[in-house]
């Protein structure tokens, strides 16, 4: 087998090997070229909605108490937000305010819980989403704030596995973390934040000026190489042609692959990987085409 290789530009090289033999009714050689582009891509699994449950949120002080409302709302693979937030003042200067906020939608799920400098007061609120996972993998960002001035003040981020019960992860000191949770496709999670925060001075509380936190958001960031072939002489549908494609480092030594992957409209195919961001060279071979690849093609979405 003879092999030529000509190249496009300093980062495409299409390689080029003379097939034996002759197509029927032919007496010349039969060249078939595969022309390749990629790029990276960093993109984000599904969530798939489902549900979003509160209890009644408030800000007190001794002069009473302001709530929000409760909530139980069904979403069904909805989309959906939220936003409220009540404050109370007493007679005595003291002052109480909480907001919660979040979002669920296919790329992430948030919630965050927070109370302003309260002041001789109270609040308390909580909320979760439960939702349905399609990755084996989701990363949880996370805040915690407080400063306890009664044993049950507390402030929490927690994710639980519904499906099979339990807690994935949990965080009630205060900090910022970013962690990875292992999962399995088709779960159903929960994303929880509250906070219960006390020192009002009837009760011979401390006095004091405190704001609370519990904030997480999840996601599923999945780095890929994306790239689009163009088939010489194909006739008809594009959409999954078998392409074995390689990954090399800037050394040249194989880091992932070779895998099969198969084609969608247009000649579209994408290939999740795990590698570390850095700069590398993508080889593509097609069934009966000639092998094409692109090089300096740098990953920089991912950890």
């Amino acid at each position: 087998m003879n092999t030529r290789t000509r190249t496009i530009n300093s980062d495409t090289t299409i390689t080029n090997r003379l097939l034996g033999g002759f197509r029927r009714g032919l007496h010349s050689p039969s060249w078939r070229v595969l022309a390749l582009i990629v790029a990276p891509v960093f993109s984000y699994a599904q969530f798939v909605p489902a549900h979003f449950t509160s209890q009644s949120a408030y800000a007190g002080t001794n002069s009473g108490f302001s709530y929000m409302n409760s909530h139980d709302d069904a979403l069904n693979g909805a989309p959906a937000t939220l936003f409220e937030n009540t404050s109370k003042a007493g007679s005595g200067g003291e002052y109480a305010w909480v907001q919660r906020e979040g979002s669920i939608d296919a790329t992430q799920v948030w919630l965050k819980a927070q109370s302003s400098t309260t002041q001789r007061s109270s609040t308390f609120v909580d909320g979760w989403y439960d939702f349905q996972v399609t990755t084996d993998k989701v990363r949880l960002d996370w805040a915690v704030t407080m400063t306890p001035l009664v044993w049950w003040d507390q402030s929490i981020v927690r994710v639980y596995n519904m499906t099979t019960g339990g807690i994935l992860i949990s965080h009630n000191v205060t900090g910022t973390g970013v962690d990875e949770l292992v999962v399995t496709p088709g779960h159903n999670l929960r994303l929880y934040t509250g906070f219960n925060q006390n020192n009002l001075n009837q009760w011979s509380y401390p006095a004091g000026n405190t704001a609370f936190l519990a904030e997480g958001r999840l996601s599923a960031p999945i780095q890929a190489f994306q790239g689009r072939v163009t088939l010489q002489d194909w006739q008809g549908s594009m959409v999954g042609e078998p392409l074995t494609v390689t990954i090399r480092n800037a050394a040249n030594a194989i880091v992932q692959g070779p895998e099969t992957t198969t084609t969608t409209t247009n000649g579209s195919w994408n290939l999740p990987t795990s590698l570390a961001n850095g700069t590398y060279k993508v080889t593509v071979k097609g069934r009966t085409w000639l092998s094409a690849s692109v090089g300096n093609v740098v990953l920089s979405g991912g950890s």
